[in-house]
C-alpha cells in the first residue's frame, strides 16, 4: 500500500512538469539535485555521472517530502518478466 495520500500517476504528472536536463555538470555528477515543478511541487533526482538517473523523492508545496523509496516493492514472480509496481513506475520513469 502505497504510504502516501498522493497516487503515482499524480505525481508522476508532477515530474513530467519539471525542466529537467538529460545531463548535468561535472560539478553536480553524483549528485541529488532538486527542481521546481507545477503548483509549487519540486522534484529531487539523482544524477549517476552526468545522467539522470532515477527520482529520489518529492517535496510538497508545504514542505512535506514524499519518498518513492519508502513504498512497497511490487510482488516479483521469478518466472516473469519484471513487474513494476508504483514504487517501480515512479522511480525508473525517465524524463
Amino acid at each position: 500500500m502505497n504510504p502516501s495520500p498522493y497516487t503515482a500517476d499524480f505525481l508522476l504528472d508532477i515530474a513530467k512538469s519539471a525542466p529537467f536536463p538529460h545531463a548535468v555538470p561535472e560539478v553536480q555528477w553524483h549528485s541529488t539535485l532538486t527542481f521546481d515543478a507545477r503548483d509549487g511541487w519540486q522534484v529531487s533526482v539523482f544524477y549517476d555521472g552526468d545522467e539522470f538517473d532515477y527520482i529520489a523523492h518529492f517535496i510538497t508545496p508545504g514542505g512535506n517530502v514524499i519518498d518513492p523509496w519508502a513504498w512497497p516493492d511490487a510482488d516479483q514472480d521469478e518466472h516473469a518478466p519484471f513487474a513494476y509496481g508504483d514504487k517501480e513506475r515512479i522511480i525508473f520513469w525517465r524524463p
